[in-house]
């Protein structure tokens, strides 16, 4: 495909953790500079410590100081009733280019993500900025599918651990017959 025209909306997801989480993007191409936004359709995040450990490799330590924090404000909490949650706005703005049919674009959340622990139906959280996501992909012969890896440096200062991954948008077009366009099936506006 000699024309890498990527306008438009796109569906898919990209995996973290081995588990697979749904985006939508609506992107805007000129001159090889991109722009758009991207909804995470999912928001929303809660793991067991197990989980923490398994799939961010939280140590023993970091566990025995979190349960530390914790009691300083629920005494009697136990370790299998807390919660690690996080949030994201859901919302982030696009920026970046298309060189050929490479694709390389930040991902920057439009607000704060909330993170913390919930015991029961108590909140110890935290609300601050997300850090950008870098996606580098590779739009296919086709024009219709774009695959590559995203990753999320790491700020310990912020709690903030490396994360990276696949991810695969595929470009939503109407249906045969369809006058209104694309379906948005399960996916959000993006206002």
């Amino acid at each position: 495909m000699d024309n890498c025209e990527i306008s438009g909306r796109w569906v898919g997801h990209y995996v973290q953790n081995d588990r697979s989480w749904p985006i939508v993007a609506e992107f805007v191409l000129d001159r090889g500079k991109l722009t758009g936004v991207m909804v995470d359709v999912i928001q929303h995040h809660e793991y067991t410590f197990a989980q923490l450990r398994e799939y961010f490799g939280a140590t023993d330590e970091s566990i025995d100081k979190a349960m530390a924090m914790i009691h300083e404000h629920i005494p009697n909490a136990a370790r299998d009733d807390v919660r690690y949650v996080c949030g994201n706005p859901g919302h982030s703005a696009i920026d970046g280019f298309v060189i050929d049919r490479n694709a390389r674009f930040t991902k920057t959340y439009q607000g704060e993500r909330v993170f913390g622990f919930r015991v029961n139906d108590r909140f110890l959280g935290f609300q601050g900025p997300n850090p950008p996501v870098h996606y580098d992909g590779r739009l296919n012969a086709g024009g219709d599918v774009i695959e590559g890896r995203w990753s999320m440096e790491s700020d310990s200062d912020k709690g903030i651990v490396r994360l990276e991954g696949i991810f695969r948008l595929r470009r939503e077009r109407p249906r045969t017959g369809d006058a209104n366009g694309p379906s948005p099936d399960w996916s959000p506006e993006l206002n």
